[in-house]
């Protein structure tokens, strides 16, 4: 029988992968070298280091991770040691630009913020990016894009709908600038500290900075540096350098700051399991395991009880949805308190209740066509009202 060992927080780990084999679930901080000894398959998210040191003795003989990110896994030592690897790249884009738009709602009600027709520039247009641009251009802004790896055809595909490209020092000129690239030391283009002061010092007055990639891209010290002395810039921080052990006197200078929960939502968590189920069921040329139970199949639901009447109330929609500035006020009272590893772990379990917007169905009375247009482009579903 296969044992598979898996992170106790996997979403839906039991459905997926019982009847697959042994299951054996542990947290995924403490997976450690001997509770691999036996094991055949490892499952992990972005907690656990997968590397020559948890590995090495073991019968693992697959690896996945229900994460987009691949920073905290060794792949080369997978491919040297012949160990098979899956991982669920793209499976949380639409929760990370969902945490965006939301982000921008925040800023608008708030602050300042972001309106239609301003230059969105977006570093990486990946997974993540791609889709993010794709919304914004729909949305009515104007969008610059940096990514020197991304294909020919992918960049043409993205021009034909109205995305400019430019170097990295043109898309720090934009209003908003957000990150979406992968954490990488090597290679022609590193991503490690590739907002460093001289690139921070190059955003514009009043621009916001958004970060929902990984925290080691922005120097810290720099960043740290930047929010001090620049007032003007706005802040958006999801990622942290340390995690789960994060500097309190960053986070307590971020406009918004998350802990690391922009992908968090249920249904790209079940799509990453999904993911990995297939990803093994094909490397045992099984039967595709796991399935979904009937209850675990996401119910619509309907959260507008008044009509939206103008577009100011959009903003209100969203914020009720995903509460972004709560969120952000509960992380910061407890910051301090952050030298407790698991206290970072416990504010992202929070959110696995997070719906994306196609998740609700949304009753608009009264609503211009331009608003409903919108409401829809953004992703919730619209209904007449009853």
């Amino acid at each position: 029988m296969i044992r598979i060992v898996a992170d106790q927080n996997i979403v839906a780990v039991d459905s997926f992968f019982k009847d697959i084999g042994e299951l054996v679930k542990v947290p995924g901080r403490t997976i450690s070298n001997t509770d691999l000894r036996d094991a055949d398959v490892l499952l992990v998210r972005s907690i656990t280091r997968v590397d020559r040191a948890l590995l090495t003795g073991t019968a693992v003989r697959f690896v996945g991770t229900a994460t987009s990110g691949t920073d905290h896994v060794d792949l080369d030592y997978l491919v040297q040691e012949g160990i098979e690897f899956a991982d669920a790249k793209g499976t949380n884009a639409n929760a990370v630009v969902e945490y965006c738009l939301t982000a921008f709602a925040y800023l608008r009600s708030y602050y300042d913020g972001p309106t239609m027709g301003c230059q969105v520039g977006v570093i990486g247009a990946g997974a993540v990016g791609s889709r993010l641009l794709r919304k914004l251009r729909a949305l009515g802004f104007e969008t610059l894009a940096f990514d020197p790896l991304l294909t020919p055809v992918d960049r043409q595909d993205l021009e034909s709908i109205g995305v400019r490209f430019g170097d990295l020092a043109a898309v720090l000129a934009s209003s908003v600038v957000s990150l979406h690239v992968p954490l990488t030391t090597q290679g022609p283009h590193p991503t490690f500290h590739m907002l460093a002061d001289k690139e921070l010092d190059q955003l514009i007055p009043n621009a916001i900075l958004i970060n929902t990639s990984r925290g080691e891209v922005i120097d810290s010290v720099a960043l740290k540096r930047l929010l001090a002395s620049r007032p003007d810039v706005l802040s958006v921080i999801d990622v942290w350098d340390g995690e789960p052990k994060v500097e309190a006197s960053l986070v307590e200078k971020v406009d918004l700051a998350t802990p690391h929960i922009a992908g968090y939502s249920f249904e790209a968590k079940l799509a990453a399991t999904l993911r990995l189920a297939r990803a093994l069921s094909e490397h045992y040329e099984l039967e595709e395991g796991g399935g979904l139970r009937g209850e675990l199949a996401p119910n619509r639901e309907s959260i507008s009880g008044k009509p939206i009447k103008c577009s100011t109330d959009l903003d209100s929609l969203l914020l009720e949805v995903f509460p972004l500035r709560q969120i952000s006020d509960e992380f910061k009272r407890n910051v301090d308190h952050a030298v407790e590893e698991n206290l970072f772990d416990l504010a992202r379990a929070r959110q696995v209740d997070r719906h994306e917007f196609s998740h609700y169905q949304i009753a608009v009375q009264d609503v211009s066509p331009p608003l409903r247009d919108e409401i829809e482009t953004i992703g919730f579903v619209v209904t007449a009202p009853d």
